[in-house]
């Protein structure tokens, strides 16, 4: 089912943060993943990232084994 409105930033994050830890990743893995400092991952999950930046919200999506649209709020679809 559809949204439409995207999420706040803050919310973008909270799902970050929930899919992070379902998948068992520390910070720093994710920041592998994505070849960021631990540091960022920190800072996208506590004060979010724009829904709006897509190539940030692609790359996170596929890294965190997700999509763009759960990410963004978009859809409750969870897996690909």
């Amino acid at each position: 089912m559809k949204k439409e409105t995207t999420f706040t930033a803050k919310q973008v994050g909270e799902r970050i943060r929930e899919r992070r830890t379902e998948l068992r990743l520390s910070m720093s893995q994710l920041g592998d993943r994505l070849s960021v400092n631990k540091s960022t991952i920190q800072r996208y999950e506590a004060d979010g990232v724009d829904p709006k930046r897509t190539m940030i919200i692609n790359g996170l999506a596929e890294a965190l084994l997700t999509t763009p649209e759960w990410l963004t709020g978009l859809s409750e679809e969870k897996e690909y």
